[in-house]
């Protein structure tokens, strides 16, 4: 059935981290410790709420979620990963200053809110995907992350899904020339939360399973990356 594809999708979900893998992990003795030998839905969980329960007082756990983020993209994102850390480290950003941004904006989602927390980090660009991670972290019941894989499908999906459900949260697809999202995409990505939200909602009157806006992503996440090499997960549109 659809909301069983879902289900598989979701508990296929693998995003495999050793954030020691790092040049300067010896900074923080405390932090960086954390395995997700299989990174399955249950590492993730825990690795989220580690965070909740370390970011108001330690600058270390928004760092590890930085490359955690970017660990995937190889030596280059690490690289990126520590280019973010110093320079957060070099503005002398505090915890309370993230956190307190941070939901701000989980609160009353708006692209001010954003936009202010997006700031803190020094950006010298406008991109917006490592900074959407945080909001799905704090608050992964309502926030989803969002990266190219996702948006990639959404243009391949958007016009099935929001056809059957024409009433719901509209799928918007982003033009993305550079292949990176970034602030000009914000409406897209607000969209992106509200379908999320949406089809969580979906799932769960379906399955009880407690499905989660982040567990919506996971799966869609899942999915994409699977039909580009082996065809297995179609996420059928689900009626309201």
């Amino acid at each position: 059935s659809m909301q069983n594809e879902w289900k598989r999708a979701l508990d296929s979900y693998r995003y495999s981290v050793n954030p020691t893998k790092r040049a300067d992990g010896d900074q923080f003795p405390d932090f960086f410790e954390l395995r997700m030998a299989e990174g399955n839905r249950t590492e993730t969980i825990e690795f989220e709420d580690r965070f909740r329960d370390q970011a108001l007082n330690h600058i270390e756990a928004w760092y590890e979620v930085i490359y955690w983020k970017l660990f995937s993209q190889g030596g280059r994102g690490r690289a990126k990963a520590q280019d973010i850390v110093s320079q957060l480290s070099s503005l002398g950003v505090r915890p309370q200053q993230l956190w307190e941004a941070c939901q701000e904006y989980v609160s009353d989602p708006s692209r001010e809110r954003f936009d202010s927390f997006r700031r803190l980090f020094g950006f010298k660009t406008s991109s917006i995907a490592t900074i959407a991670t945080f909001p799905a972290f704090v608050a992964p019941d309502r926030f989803p992350m969002v990266d190219t894989r996702v948006a990639k499908w959404i243009n391949a999906e958007a016009k099935n899904h929001n056809s059957i459900d024409p009433q719901g949260p509209q799928l918007k697809k982003p033009l993305l020339k550079s292949g990176v999202l970034q602030m000009r995409h914000f409406d897209f990505y607000l969209t992106w939360v509200m379908w999320c939200r949406h089809t969580a909602k979906k799932l769960d009157d379906i399955t009880g399973e407690g499905w989660r806006a982040r567990d919506v992503e996971m799966a869609v996440f899942t999915a994409k990356g699977a039909r580009k090499k082996q065809g297995l997960f179609r996420l059928e549109a689900l009626p309201d």
